[in-house]
């Protein structure tokens, strides 16, 4: 899923000139790449936390600077 998310926002930004970010692309997509984009993006979300928590844990220490005790 990470993989078509991205595609879909590259089709985007390629049309950009350099420097633009998401949000740009948002704003030039069709009607059904949007759908398609907010259709993602909880999926993608969703799969980046997993994959941080399995990576890093529950800790918080990267919010904060302190380790939980």
């Amino acid at each position: 899923m990470r993989d078509d998310f991205v595609a879909l926002v590259m089709k985007y930004l390629d049309r950009l000139p350099k420097g633009s970010v998401v949000a740009d692309a948002i704003g030039i997509m069709t009607d059904e790449d949007y759908g398609e984009y907010e259709r993602l993006v909880p999926i993608v979300t969703a799969q980046d936390t997993l994959e941080y928590r399995a990576t890093h844990g529950n800790s918080t220490e990267h919010l904060t600077g302190h380790t939980e005790d």
